[in-house]
């Protein structure tokens, strides 16, 4: 209830609510995004937790380092900067993604597609990850 609440009283902006490989087409220093079918409003934190699990689930399985995922988190907050954003909204947006982030990684773990094709071994740490951050994010907002 706590994390709904959060992103309920999150400022809220244009999401594009698909972050999947396949709905973004890189062009030299760009990228674009496309398939707006499930587009909404609601707390921009949604998109990037769900953009960024891909890449987080990647560094778990030691195959990039995390220095990936806080160069996006810090190009997001300068790019947020520029259209006045003050910081303490960017610093709850960008805890609230890494919410999203193992929500994400909790959606995969019931099985899609892409779990499928992951191994025992690769499902069990997603699943442990997930679930150690959730445990120690509910025992801090409890105790």
């Amino acid at each position: 209830k706590k994390i709904l609440k959060d992103s309920e009283n999150s400022t809220h902006c244009y999401c594009w609510m698909d972050p999947l490989i396949k709905n973004i087409v890189v062009e030299k220093d760009k990228f674009r995004i496309f398939d707006f079918e499930q587009a909404t409003i609601w707390d921009p934190a949604y998109d990037i937790g769900a953009f960024v699990a891909p890449w987080y689930i990647q560094y778990l399985k030691g195959n990039v380092g995390y220095e990936y995922i806080e160069l996006f988190f810090e190009q997001y907050a300068k790019s947020m900067g520029k259209y006045r954003i003050n910081k303490a909204d960017i610093d709850g947006i960008l805890e609230r993604a890494m919410v999203y982030t193992h929500t994400t990684m909790l959606h995969i773990s019931i099985g899609n597609d892409q779990w499928d094709m992951m191994d025992s071994e690769e499902r069990s740490l997603i699943a442990k990850k997930a679930t150690k951050f959730f445990d120690e994010k509910f025992a801090v907002m409890s105790g």
